[in-house]
């Protein structure tokens, strides 16, 4: 079974299942020394904004489709 061919609740859920992967990248990037502040703070920006994002959309194409 691929994405692409799921309906938009079973994409909101599998988009739901991966939020605490998300985190876990935040957090790890955070711990992380090795790396500027300033690439972190870029790195997070654009995670939490995909993630975001990609939710509210599947979120709204799901209660659009029903």
């Amino acid at each position: 079974m691929f994405y692409w061919n799921l309906s938009y609740k079973k994409k909101f859920i599998w988009n739901i299942s991966l939020v605490p992967v998300v985190i876990a990248l935040i957090i790890w990037s955070l711990l992380l020394d090795d790396i500027s502040s300033y690439f972190t703070v870029i790195l997070n920006v654009i995670l939490i904004t995909l993630t975001s994002s990609t939710l509210i959309y599947t979120y709204k194409k799901w209660k659009k489709e029903e």
